[in-house]
C-alpha cells in the first residue's frame, strides 16, 4: 500500500473564466450585468454640474434681487417672494448636489451586480419639504404677480425677475406633468384619430417598449426613490441604470425652455412696438425653434430605452434610426444657418429698431452674437474633419526636392 498522509486532495469546483456575461460575484448560472460606460458616466457629471450651477446662480441672483430691490413701492410682496423662493431653490441645490455626490461614492465602491443603498430618512424628508415649499411659493407668487399691475412701472426689475422665477417652475412642473400626459393620452389618441392610426400606434408602441423598465418620469423616479428602504427587495436583473440624473435632465430642459419662452413673451410684449426691420419674426421664429427642439430631445431621453441593441436586428434597427437622426440634425442645421443669416441681415439694415423697440433688438443681437458663435464652431469642425481627411491616407501630398 502506498503511503498516506494527512492532506486530502480537494474536490475540483468548477470553475467559469470572469468576463462581462459573468462577475466575480454573480451565483450561478451567472446572469448578464451591465453598467454604464466612462463617456456616459461623464455625461452624466457634465449634466449634474450644469444643472447645479444653473439652479445656485439663478437662486443666488433671486436673492439678490429681492434684497436690493426690497425698499422700491410695489403694491404685492414680489421682493420677498423672490426672498423666499430664492432660500428655498438654494437649499434644493444643495440637496441635489449632496445626493449626487453620495450616489456617485457609493456606486464607486460597489459591484456591477449590487445596488446602492437608499437614502435615509432625513434625506427623504427633507426633499419633501422643499418641494412641498416650492410648490406654495410659487402659487403664491402667481396670485401676487396677477395683482401687481403697477409694480411693472415702479419697480421693473422686481416685476420682470418675478416673471422669470414663475416662467422656470411653470417650465419645470409642465415638464413633470407632461410624461404621464403622454404615456396616457397617446394610446388613446391612437384609438380615436384613425387617420393617424399608424403613426400614434408605432409611437405607442414606442413609448410600451421604453416604458417596460417604467419611464423616466419625474413622479415616477421620487415615488420609487422615497419608497425604497434598506430591507427592500433588490430590483430585477433587467432593472438598468439610467446614463443621465432625473433632476438634472428636468432642470437643464426646463432652463432652455425658460430662455427661449422668456424671449417669445418679450416679443409678445412688444408687438405693437414699431421697427423698421423684421426683427419681432426673427426672434419668434428663433424662440419656437428652440422650444421645439428642446421638449423633443427632452421626450425622446425620457422614453428612451436604457438596453442597448443585442440581436443583429436591432443593431440594424439602430444603425438606420442613427441616419434619420443625422438627416434631420442635418435640416434643422441648414434651417439654423438660413434663419440666422437672415435675422443678422435684418439687424445689420435696422436703423431705428434699437430706439424704438430696445427689448427685441437686443434680443436679436444676441441671437446674432450667437450665431456667429455657431458658425465659428461649425466652421472650426469642419476644418478638423478637412485636415483629418488629409491626414489619414485618403489624399497624399508628395514633395519631390530636386538640386
Amino acid at each position: 500500500m502506498e503511503p498516506t498522509t494527512g492532506l486530502q486532495p480537494l474536490p475540483s469546483a468548477p470553475y467559469t473564466r470572469a468576463t462581462e456575461a459573468s462577475p466575480l460575484n454573480a451565483p450561478p448560472p451567472a446572469e448578464t450585468v451591465l453598467v454604464l460606460s466612462a463617456h456616459a458616466k461623464f455625461g452624466r457629471y457634465v449634466s449634474v454640474l450644469l444643472a447645479a450651477t444653473f439652479l445656485l446662480g439663478f437662486h443666488v441672483v433671486l436673492v439678490a434681487i429681492g434684497w436690493l430691490n426690497r425698499h422700491l413701492p410695489c403694491e404685492r410682496p414680489l421682493p420677498a417672494f423672490l426672498i423666499g423662493i430664492g432660500l428655498v431653490g438654494i437649499g434644493g441645490s444643495l440637496q441635489f448636489v449632496s445626493l449626487e455626490v453620495r450616489r456617485n461614492r457609493d456606486e464607486a465602491l460597489l459591484l456591477p451586480t449590487e445596488t446602492p443603498p437608499p437614502a435615509s430618512s432625513t434625506n427623504k424628508v427633507l426633499v419633501l419639504l422643499t418641494l412641498v415649499a416650492a410648490l406654495v411659493l410659487t402659487a403664491l407668487g402667481g396670485v401676487a404677480f396677477a395683482g401687481a399691475t403697477e409694480c411693472a412701472f415702479t419697480s421693473p426689475v422686481v416685476f420682470n425677475w418675478t416673471l422669470a422665477a414663475l416662467l422656470l417652475y411653470v417650465c419645470f412642473g409642465g415638464l413633470v406633468v407632461l410624461v404621464p400626459v403622454l404615456g396616457a393620452a397617446f394610446p388613446v389618441l391612437s384609438v380615436v384619430l384613425l387617420p393617424l392610426i399608424a403613426a400614434l400606434v408605432a409611437f405607442t408602441n414606442w413609448l410600451s417598449e421604453a416604458g417596460k423598465r417604467g419611464a423616466f418620469g419625474a413622479a415616477s423616479v421620487l415615488r420609487r426613490w422615497l419608497m425604497r428602504s434598506s430591507s427592500s427587495e433588490p430590483p430585477a436583473a433587467t432593472t438598468l441604470p439610467h446614463p443621465s440624473s432625473t433632476f438634472a435632465l428636468y432642470v437643464n430642459t426646463a432652463a432652455i425652455l425658460w430662455l427661449f419662452g422668456f424671449m417669445a413673451i418679450e416679443v409678445v410684449r412688444s408687438w405693437r412696438l414699431p421697427c423698421d426691420a423684421p426683427l419681432h419674426a426673427f426672434v419668434i421664429g428663433a424662440a419656437g425653434l428652440g422650444l421645439a427642439a428642446a421638449l423633443a430631445d427632452f421626450v425622446a431621453d425620457v422614453f428612451r430605452d436604457p438596453m442597448p441593441p443585442v440581436t443583429k436586428v436591432e443593431q440594424s434597427q439602430a444603425k438606420e434610426e442613427r441616419k434619420r437622426k443625422l438627416q434631420m440634425y442635418a435640416w434643422v442645421a441648414g434651417g439654423v444657418v438660413l434663419w440666422g443669416a437672415l435675422g443678422l441681415l435684418w439687424v445689420r439694415d435696422s436703423e431705428t429698431c434699437a430706439h424704438t423697440a430696445p427689448g427685441v433688438y437686443r434680443l436679436a443681437l444676441l441671437l446674432c452674437v450667437v450665431y456667429a458663435l455657431f458658425i465659428g464652431l461649425l466652421a472650426l469642425a469642419l476644418l478638423a474633419l478637412a485636415v483629418d481627411f488629409c491626414l489619414s491616407g485618403k489624399l497624399r501630398m508628395v514633395v519631390i526636392l530636386e538640386q
